[in-house]
């Protein structure tokens, strides 16, 4: 028989107990929730584990990067001495094309057209000293400053002839040094080689690395919300299944009371407190009955069943005076006059029904 759900009995008294048991309940699942939690949390900590990996694996990838940054400048370097190798080639070459020749040829003009004029000028000067007497040591004397000037212009290019085997000198130099600039080059190159590919190892070393650390990230979170769901759900899931069995059989009895007291056979009040007065003399302990009634037996003989339906209905949670209230609108049960009265109006059924527990009785006191 299946009625509304009753979570609860009427009386106070059954009512706490099934309140404290609740609360109990509640609290075993909050607190195994609650250590779940922690257990959750202190797996969680390992993350740490895993983000230092990753942070390593970040630091690994930046060093390999820098790396690669600096042997990427180095090959820049080299490629630019290649280019300054070049462009000093271009440059010394021009420097000995355009000034080193010119300085020899002007040099060589110079110191061949100063001494044609110092041969000329002394040959005349000593053609004039000889030719023309008295007059003659004059314009000797006269020709001195052209004959300087000559000798001048031979000193001048030897001098300048100096200056250009000189800059000849300074620029075969500098052409010996931009040799060694393809030298460098070549060793930077071989120094450079090795490393060209140590970068990208690193940096794979670095990003797989990052993936370990992710995974292991990954991982432990699942291991903790393992831990955490196992170290709850198991305990809760036990102790919720043996506490609503338990419930299921505690309520049964009074839900299943209350669904009967629901039927509409149970609008007849007096056939009603007749069955559960039958009810609590055949099925309760006589210490429990004499604290509805001190005579039971009497009580069921003269018809007033209040008493024993109240016992019967109490032992299940249930209280009488709602029952009553239900039915009809009153709040006190019938007369014992009105209760006999309907009881010998349903005719022999009813008084067997009145009379099996008072043989029942007698049955008893017999034996």
């Amino acid at each position: 028989m299946t009625g509304r759900y009753r979570p609860y009995p009427d009386l106070w008294g059954p009512k706490l107990r099934f309140i404290t048991r609740d609360a109990a309940m509640v609290l075993w699942i909050v607190v195994w929730i609650a250590l779940g939690v922690t257990v959750h949390d202190a797996f969680a900590t390992l993350q740490v584990l895993a983000e230092a990996v990753i942070a390593t694996g970040a630091g690994i990838t930046a060093t390999g990067t820098q790396i690669d940054q600096v042997v990427t400048g180095v090959q820049g370097v080299a490629s630019t001495l290649a280019w300054m190798e070049r462009a000093l080639r271009h440059a010394l070459a021009a420097v000995l094309t355009l000034v080193a020749a010119p300085l020899g040829a002007v040099a060589r003009a110079l110191q061949t057209m100063g001494q044609q004029l110092t041969h000329a000028l002394e040959g005349l000067q000593h053609t004039v000293a000889g030719a023309v007497w008295g007059v003659g040591s004059t314009l000797a004397t006269a020709i001195d400053p052209l004959l300087s000037l000559a000798r001048t212009l031979t000193d001048l290019g030897a001098s300048v002839g100096g200056a250009g085997q000189a800059l000849q000198a300074k620029v075969g130099d500098l052409q010996n040094t931009v040799t060694l600039v393809p030298t460098i080059r070549a060793g930077l190159a071989r120094a450079v080689r090795p490393l060209h590919t140590l970068p990208q190892g690193i940096i794979a070393i670095g990003r797989g690395t990052i993936a370990h650390g992710q995974h292991e990230l990954v991982a432990i979170g699942h291991l903790a919300w393992l831990m955490g769901v196992l170290v709850a759900a198991v305990p809760v899931a036990w102790g919720l299944g043996r506490y609503l069995r338990w419930r299921s059989g505690a309520t049964r009895s009074f839900r299943h009371l209350d669904a009967i007291l629901r039927q509409p056979g149970a609008a007849e009040v007096a056939s009603t407190l007749q069955i559960l007065a039958g009810r609590a003399l055949y099925t309760l302990p006589y210490d429990r009955l004499v604290r509805y009634t001190q005579d039971p037996l009497a009580a069921w003989h003269t018809g007033h069943y209040q008493d024993l339906a109240r016992a019967a209905m109490a032992e299940e949670g249930l209280d009488l005076e709602r029952y009553l209230r239900r039915q009809d609108g009153r709040s006190r049960p019938l007369s014992p006059r009105e209760q006999r009265h309907q009881v010998s109006g349903r005719g022999e059924h009813g008084t067997h029904q009145r009379e099996e527990p008072a043989r029942t009785t007698r049955d008893r006191r017999g034996d």
